[in-house]
């Protein structure tokens, strides 16, 4: 789905294994991007900031929370988040 450039329906297909109470890092990691992709910033925000309170030194992770703070506006977050990627 997401090569087909369909952000929803992977989301759905995602959902069994990636749903509130998954332990899967990668699959929430693509979860939260597929979010981002589908126009769903904050909801993708709140999924990347929960993974970084079990992986607080993760760059990938870093980067894409700071850049979805970027795409809010809120630099202040975004560059902060940057800075602890670097």
């Amino acid at each position: 789905h997401y090569q087909r450039f369909d952000p929803q329906a992977a989301l759905a297909a995602l959902e069994p294994l990636a749903g509130p109470d998954s332990k899967d890092l990668p699959l929430l990691h693509w979860k939260a991007t597929m979010l981002a992709e589908a126009g769903e910033q904050r909801q993708a925000l709140g999924l990347y900031l929960r993974l970084l309170e079990g992986s607080p030194a993760d760059a990938a992770l870093l980067m894409s929370a700071a850049d979805l703070h970027r795409g809010l506006g809120e630099t202040d977050a975004a560059e902060a988040l940057y800075r602890r990627a670097m």
